[in-house]
């Protein structure tokens, strides 16, 4: 009975514990929820920022690897776009100097032959001095009848003066002015390898021959001295 009783007093007791803890619980229970919202609020960011941190150093690290692979690919390419286009030029500046010599000697050979060409330049030089020979010919008749024309003129001129200086020619009495006897016979003046005096003489007697008067002479005559008597 002792037993049972004491059983009683524990039960009682652990009840009377229960409601007790149960009263503090509620006492404290809006300061502990609270807490342990701040807690869990706490706890939960920091495990997701943690998952936030990685994911970002994750994204980093996948747009790092796409980009450099990106920029690794576009490099390549254009890598091989400037190596293309270097074999390109390299290969045409080949081309060319391979087409220049086979050009060159296919013009040696074929178009421009030596042989040909030296017979050409020296049918040219004949030619340039049959032309050279036929310019110098002419050049000298052009010079020549210059000179001639120019020495019919000047007979023309002389003549044309000498036909007014007939009285400075000597008779058989005067010596004329152009043949003094005190002149020696190589300083007389002279034009055109003939003496001054021998041209006076020339001249008058071309000028000065006596013609037998023609009709039309006669009656020129006539008017002019009836022209003269009326007056």
């Amino acid at each position: 009975m002792q037993h049972l009783k004491e059983l009683q007093e524990l039960d009682d007791k652990a009840i009377e514990e229960y409601y007790f803890q149960f009263r503090e619980a509620e006492k404290y229970y809006w300061r502990e929820y609270r807490a342990a919202l701040k807690i869990q609020t706490a706890f939960r960011m920091s495990h997701f920022y943690k998952n936030y941190k990685h994911m970002k150093q994750c994204s980093v690290t996948i747009q790092r690897y796409f980009r450099g692979s990106k920029a690794r690919e576009r490099f390549i390419k254009r890598k091989y776009i400037d190596n293309q286009l270097k074999l390109h030029a390299f290969f045409s500046a080949q081309a060319v100097v391979v087409q220049r010599h086979f050009r060159g000697y296919y013009c040696r050979k074929y178009v421009h032959d030596f042989y040909a060409r030296k017979e050409y330049m020296r049918f040219l030089e004949f030619k340039n001095e049959e032309i050279r020979k036929d310019m110098d010919d002419y050049n000298v008749k052009t010079i020549k009848e210059e000179e001639e024309r120019k020495e019919v003129n000047a007979k023309k001129e002389f003549q044309e003066l000498a036909r007014n200086l007939h009285h400075l020619s000597s008779t058989k009495t005067i010596p004329g002015v152009y043949n003094s006897p005190f002149m020696p016979e190589e300083a007389r003046p002279a034009a055109f390898g003939v003496p001054v005096e021998a041209h006076l003489k020339q001249t008058f007697k071309e000028n000065y021959t006596w013609k037998s008067p023609t009709r039309k002479t006669i009656d020129g005559f006539k008017k002019k001295r009836s022209i003269i008597t009326a007056k």
